[in-house]
């Protein structure tokens, strides 16, 4: 039986950081050609290890890369994914007063597994930096496959890519992106990773009425749609290996420390903790 996460700790963390000002310096030489992509890697390198001796100085137990590879917390983990391409959208997210770069993905085909997806590569660098320390446990974080298949709604032209794909299948759209997802956990596993946390938005979204609003075109009501978003997420976590622990997070969202959703914690338990448990044994 996988551990899903229970026990309880004193402290824990998703796995993302604050990008040293070096790293952003970087990112933006690299992205105006003064620099190269083995350059970049070697920035990022030595950027990540710095932060996992700061993260056991202070007596973390599980540390993550800081997804300092990472362009957004979850679209470059959807980018990597075959089946699924890096679009723009008219706007970005619509945060508090604030409003994002309009990056988005969508779909050109059948979401199927990438054996060189970024993540596993960003994780085999990770491991390596822990793998002689037994009291400290690599992790890597990655967004649900529930968040996923939102951003493949989000907006007319995103809807109409995925029903160029798959049609009115949702089963066929279902085994796939958590057959993507359960591979690309498998592929951590065998690189060393005990501990998967899942990170997710969707559940805080649907809990705040104006989130609802905006993705609740197709569906008759929230209940459908949660239901849905469960089935994506377990379809990608059954039968793993009894030695690997997943957890979540339920964010209403950040950036650049404003927010995404409102009243998440007073609707939520209503609309999915008190009715729905994650489904972990076959």
């Amino acid at each position: 039986m996988t551990q899903v996460a229970t026990k309880q700790k004193h402290f824990d963390i998703v796995g993302s950081f604050l990008r040293p000002e070096e790293l952003k310096q970087a990112r933006e030489d690299f992205s105006n050609e003064k620099i190269t992509k083995a350059e970049l890697t070697e920035i990022e390198n030595k950027l990540i290890k710095d932060l996992v001796e700061k993260e056991i100085d202070n007596g973390l137990k599980i540390v993550t890369d800081g997804e300092f590879r990472r362009s957004y917390w979850h679209l470059d983990t959807f980018w990597g994914f075959d089946g699924i391409k890096h679009t723009k959208q008219e706007h970005g997210y619509i945060f508090h007063d604030v409003e994002t770069r309009n990056d988005s993905a969508q779909l050109d085909g059948k979401i199927k597994f990438n054996p060189n997806h970024p993540d596993l590569l960003a994780f085999k660098y990770l491991q390596s930096l822990v793998e002689d320390n037994d009291e400290v446990i690599a992790r890597q974080s990655i967004p649900s496959p529930a968040q996923c298949y939102l951003e493949l709604v989000r907006g007319p032209e995103n809807v109409a890519a995925l029903q160029k794909v798959y049609g009115t299948d949702t089963d066929a759209l279902i085994h796939d992106l958590g057959l993507a997802y359960h591979d690309l956990i498998l592929a951590l596993y065998d690189a060393g990773c005990r501990d998967v946390k899942l990170d997710d938005c969707t559940w805080g979204l649907l809990a705040d009425p104006d989130g609802w609003a905006l993705v609740k075109d197709g569906f008759d009501n929230l209940q459908q749609l949660l239901d849905l978003n469960l089935k994506f997420n377990n379809e990608a976590i059954r039968d793993l290996p009894e030695d690997l622990r997943i957890s979540t997070h339920v964010c209403r969202g950040n950036y650049a420390s404003t927010w995404h959703q409102r009243v998440v914690m007073l609707r939520l338990p209503k609309h999915y903790l008190v009715r729905k448990t994650f489904k972990h044994t076959t």
